[in-house]
This record gives structure tokens, sequence and C-alpha cells, in this order.
């Protein structure tokens, strides 16, 4: 089996408190958070005489059309892995077959949450904010 293209990417949506409980309860919002909502895309691979074989061996003595055979040799093989880095692919669905080309997308899945990005420092934002610290102190000492 080859890989002849992947467009599958993580879908991260960023999930933010409303802070508005009627209780009272908490100090303020909870901290937002990125997560993986989904996986967009798909992948098609190429079946060889191997998978093909395995294929025939494995589902030849049930009455099934060719679709179908690869559809449950699919569910059943764990093989087919994606290159995307923190995803775990546990179901796959078979979206087409053209001759030997197996057109997959996600189905069911597992991913790592995604790295925040990391804070760029600037030496001119730090000596700026120090400096409007500063001056807000001289003010209040002023009053």
């Amino acid at each position: 089996m080859k890989i002849i293209e992947n467009t599958l990417k993580l879908e991260i949506e960023c999930w933010t408190d409303p802070g508005d409980y009627p209780s009272g309860a908490g100090g303020g919002p909870l901290a937002s958070y990125d997560f993986v909502a989904g996986v967009d895309g798909n992948i098609v691979v190429e079946l060889g005489a191997a998978d093909w074989t395995s294929i025939i061996n494995a589902y030849a003595d049930v009455d099934m059309t060719t679709t179908k055979m690869v559809e449950a040799w699919v569910a059943d093989s764990p093989g087919i892995q994606s290159d995307v880095p923190g995803l775990t692919v546990k179901k796959w669905c078979v979206e087409g077959l053209k001759g030997d080309r197996l057109e997959l997308s996600v189905d069911e899945f597992e991913a790592d949450a995604p790295e925040p990005p990391e804070r760029e420092y600037s030496y001119e934002d730090e000596v700026e904010r120090r400096e409007a610290r500063d001056r807000a102190v001289i003010w209040e000492e002023a009053d």
C-alpha cells in the first residue's frame, strides 16, 4: 500500500469559558484553550498486489462486492497510518474505490492537544511595558 495523496489536517477550535455564572462561582472566566474538533481532508492510497491478495484471501468465501471487501479489509487492518503529527486514526471511512486507488477519510480519531504558540519576546515591548508601569506609579504617588 502506497499513499498517493494526503490532504488530512486537524481542525483546531478554541474553547472559551463564558465566565457568567449565576452563583458567582469562581473569580472570573477560566483560561481558554485550543482543542482538536475534527479532521478535514482525505488520503488516497494505491493498493498493491500484496494488499489485493490479503483482501481476497480474507474475504473470498464471503458473498461481497469488491467495494464491500475493501471496506471490511480497511476496518480490520491497522496498517493505514496518517502522517499528521499527534493524530491516531481509530476508524477509516471508505469514500471511493477506482481501480487500485482507494480514497479514505477519518471517521473516528484521537488527537493530542495542540501546543500553544510561544510568545515572541521583544525587548522594546518589555521596555515600553515597564515605562508605562513606572508612569502609572508616579501618577499614583503624586495624588
